[in-house]
């Protein structure tokens, strides 16, 4: 299970090469994300350890693994956030008549500001995993 999670998470990460350039094939640090991610994961969920996840919580679980990775990489000092173009970073979605603002960084937002919002996107979804919530009686 933790392998499906751990390759959810290297897609995404991958997909973003100018934030994470040099991800190993097996990051020791990306591991013990996903396995911090599959242990809050259960405890939220109510799942037993030894449970399956079912595969729509693969994708989700691997989102918030590497929301946890790039948040402990920005901690560390390990992404250089300065050399990043985050001008045409979305700043919001509706999607009633379609509407699609870009952050700009001569709003007030800088591009740390920008990634911190998407680590939290990331890492923040227990709205999403309420849905596979059990109940403990």
């Amino acid at each position: 299970m933790t392998e499906k999670i751990y390759d959810a998470a290297v897609e995404i990460l991958t997909g973003i090469k100018a934030l994470v350039p040099d991800l190993k094939a097996k990051d020791l640090f990306l591991e013990l994300c996903v396995k911090r991610t599959v242990r809050y994961i259960c405890d939220f969920c109510n799942f037993d350890s030894s449970h399956p996840f079912p595969p729509r919580l693969i994708p989700l679980a691997g989102e918030i693994a590497a929301g946890g990775f790039l948040e402990g990489k920005l901690a560390s000092g390990g992404l250089d956030i300065d050399g990043l173009d985050l001008s045409a970073a979305v700043k919001s979605i509706t999607e009633g008549d379609t509407t699609v603002q870009f952050a700009d960084s001569r709003q007030g937002t800088s591009p740390a500001e920008l990634l911190c919002g998407y680590i939290d996107g990331l890492t923040n979804r227990d709205k999403e995993l309420i849905a596979f919530r059990r109940f403990k009686w």
